[in-house]
């Protein structure tokens, strides 16, 4: 188990997965299945990019329980883990993590900020070398405050289309409307200057919650009305791109101009509906709230979003502009009610387990779905050609939250990854603790949290989110061939796994024949024979239900999956909880 220290660095440690392949070490490999990056770490879903990959080096930031703020890596190829504060007792509030850019000399730069806390500006840190994120340059600020009671929440920094040292940084201002600035990043000194440009979204009423997604050549935008505790929302969507050689202007899906930026904030009535909440009430609720934003491999803008018939009925949607229209699917019909404690003051009751898409294929989404036990399960849900859906489990079966799933940004083509948070989650900040924040000055000042309501009625006093951050890897299974490089044999991930009631085993074979899949224990004891005949070539699935050759149930504990074929054997580890 991962152990960090707190204000220092901690060096890095190789993390025992829980599942990996079995690989000969003369042949490096990313380990699959199941991984933890932290042992406590929890974030909200409006700042982005939380989490990326360099190569086969996944980084990610999130903020613990007592509020300090962490950059974290995980190298996938020996399955070190490394975290570094970035900021100690800063505020337990899971709005506070941070977001990232890497500059054009490959240095990381963090971006983060006290959520909804009077008179402060965007807080960064810049990295003091490139691809490293165990030495950091000292706390900085964007110098800008916007006047009003928001405060500063949510970065977003993400590259100016076309330039090379440019980078908006998004953000919510005290005028509570999404907000936007341009700045300039110096290779040579490694520092910003930062210009503010104004209101990126305007509304008469609401606070307006937006969802970002880089394109290349454009920016997507998708966004509500307001919070749809406060104003009844619908889902939104617009593109920033160049407007000639040096402005950039606001677009429709279909390429339509609406207005340079220069001309102020985009209107709601300005861009694209993508979800109209009083097209079909009675089917869908009359309110919504975004997710997430993609492109697809044609450029087509995806959009995630849930929907909210009850407050204990949330579905989730994925909307996809094609052929001039925005065809929106219901993903899942019901999803659940609220992860969040209702029973407390301030009580959430929009927040939804949450879906993600994967950024470099938004057919294939993530999503988090309340069970029977009283936690929410994580599946991946796959678009395919025709129209239709599969689900596969990747966590779930237990009373924890496995929920707000992310996918890192430029994942390996060939490999496919989810990060998520899980635990126990009941209320977005943890209290009392000392809040930290920066004022214009640069001031760093102690400031009690508010005390909640109530508190929780179970002896955790006051701890109302404790989560660790899981990572899923899986490789890419497009067609038999394009897993079949060395032997006719490929044997995938078990899913789920860990697993209760069963876990589902998926192999692959280049050409029909007789193959084996057995269950071993940890001694090298044959446990089941789920498979022992001839099968055909193709991507096959078995099952094994927990049972062994008897028919007795197997304890709980690590096993082996091994299939055989034709001279060739791989093997997979498999956790059975009882």
């Amino acid at each position: 188990m991962l152990t960090m220290s707190r204000g220092k660095a901690v060096p890095p440690l190789l993390f025992a997965l829980a599942l990996t392949a079995v690989v000969a070490p003369s042949s490096p490999t990313r380990a699959v299945g199941i991984s933890t990056l932290t042992e406590d770490g929890a974030w909200s879903w409006f700042s982005d990019p939380r989490a990326f990959c360099v190569g086969d080096v996944v980084y990610a930031g999130w903020v613990t329980t007592l509020g300090d703020i962490q950059a974290g890596a995980y190298d996938l190829l020996d399955g070190d883990t490394f975290a570094f504060d970035l900021e100690v007792e800063f505020g337990a509030d899971d709005h506070n993590y941070p977001a990232f850019c890497q500059t054009s000399d490959g240095h990381y730069t963090a971006f983060y900020s006290g959520h909804a806390v009077d008179n402060t500006c965007g807080l960064f840190r810049t990295a003091l070398y490139p691809d490293d994120i165990t030495c950091w340059g000292p706390r900085d600020s964007t110098g800008i405050y916007v006047p009003g009671s928001g405060g500063t929440t949510y970065s977003n920094p993400y590259q100016v289309p076309g330039e090379t040292d440019e980078y908006y940084l998004f953000w919510r201002g005290g005028d509570w409307k999404p907000n936007y600035a341009v700045g300039t990043y110096d290779p040579g000194t490694r520092l910003w200057l930062w210009q503010h440009k104004g209101q990126l979204i305007t509304t008469t009423f609401g606070r307006p919650y937006v969802k970002y997604a880089h394109g290349g050549d454009r920016i997507g935008l998708a966004f509500t009305d307001g919070h749809p505790k406060d104003t009844p929302s619908n889902i939104y969507y617009a593109e920033i791109a160049r407007l000639g050689a040096n402005d950039m202007a606001y677009y429709r899906a279909d390429g339509t101009l609406i207005k340079p930026l220069n001309y102020g904030g985009l209107e709601p009535c300005e861009a694209d509906t993508v979800f109209n909440r009083l097209a079909d009430p009675e089917m869908t609720g009359d309110n919504s709230w975004i997710w997430d934003v993609a492109f697809d491999d044609e450029g087509r803008p995806v959009v995630a979003f849930a929907s909210f018939p009850s407050l204990s009925n949330h579905q989730y949607h994925w909307a996809r502009y094609e052929g001039g229209v925005w065809n929106d699917e219901i993903l899942v019909a019901d999803a659940g009610g609220s992860v969040a404690d209702t029973t407390l003051g301030n009580p959430q009751y929009y927040y939804s387990g949450g879906i993600a898409l994967d950024p470099l294929d938004p057919s294939t989404t993530y999503v988090s779905i309340t069970n029977i036990l009283g936690g929410s399960d994580l599946e991946m849900r796959v678009r395919h050609p025709d129209g239709t859906w599969t689900s596969e489990c990747i966590m779930g079966g237990t009373d924890a939250d496995n929920m707000r799933p992310v996918v890192p940004r430029s994942r390996p083509d060939d490999t496919r990854m989810v990060a998520w948070m899980s635990g126990r989650y009941d209320y977005f900040k943890n209290t009392p603790l000392l809040f930290g924040r920066v004022t214009r000055d640069s001031v760093y000042v102690g400031l009690p949290l508010p005390e909640c309501a109530s508190s929780r009625d179970d002896g955790s006093d006051h701890i109302y989110y404790e989560t660790t951050v899981k990572l899923w890897v899986d490789p890419v299974v497009t067609s038999v061939s394009d897993q079949l490089e060395v032997s006719s044999l490929k044997l995938h991930a078990p899913r789920p796994n860990p697993f209760t009631a069963h876990s589902e085993i998926h192999y692959s074979l280049g050409r029909s024949g007789h193959v084996t899949v057995r269950i071993y224990d940890v001694a090298g004891r044959l446990v089941r024979t789920l498979i022992d005949e001839a099968v055909s070539a193709g991507l096959r699935t078995t099952v094994w239900d927990g049972l062994d050759d008897r028919g007795v149930r197997a304890s709980s504990g690590v096993y082996f999956v091994r299939a055989e074929f034709q001279g060739a054997a791989e093997n997979r580890r498999v956790v059975l909880v009882r």
